[in-house]
């Protein structure tokens, strides 16, 4: 898993390096998303950018135990590891973006598979919305990844509460 994401990297690296020398396939060209739906429950302020934020350095501090976390990135990054209580888990999110490119993407992957057991579409604009994933094992592990779309410059920062973890 860790040499597929390096490969990811190296290759993202290689073809933002090129430029425009080459024709590249935007990954929400290729995937069905879902849409993520706007909901009334809000999540608290994102208001500590130190220990929160979802990091590489530090894997452990990336969401609380009631699954609770905030995050900013420019890029792509991955969520902790976690496990459901049941079948399903929500994922509540509000969002916003540095750009008026509002769209980002998160995706569940089971741990050790690289297929994507989902897609969802969220919108960065400050709106608390929240998808349901079904279909889980609650003796496996699962974690989030989030991206947005290849040739957006923008920063995507918020908050976010996976419901129903161990």
């Amino acid at each position: 898993m860790k040499k597929l994401r390096s490969l990811l990297c190296f290759v993202m690296a290689t073809i933002l390096m090129l430029g425009s020398s080459i024709t590249v396939f935007a990954a929400d060209d290729r995937v069905q998303y879902a849409t993520a739906t706007e909901c009334e429950y809000e999540l608290p302020e994102n208001t500590d950018n130190s220990s929160d934020y979802f990091n590489f350095v530090n894997l452990k501090k990336r969401m609380d135990s009631n699954g609770y976390f905030t995050f900013s990135y420019s890029w792509a990054m991955y969520s902790q590891y976690f496990k459901p209580k049941a079948s399903s888990i929500k994922v509540y999110m509000k969002a916003t973006s540095s750009t008026s490119d509002k769209k980002y993407y998160i995706n569940l992957y089971k741990d050790g598979s690289d297929s994507s057991l989902g897609s969802v579409t969220y919108t960065a604009d400050g709106t608390s919305q929240y998808y349901e994933f079904t279909g889980l094992d609650t003796n496996s592990s699962y974690y989030l990844y989030f991206s947005k779309p290849l040739f957006s410059n923008a920063t995507i920062t918020g908050t976010g509460h996976i419901n129903h973890i161990q």
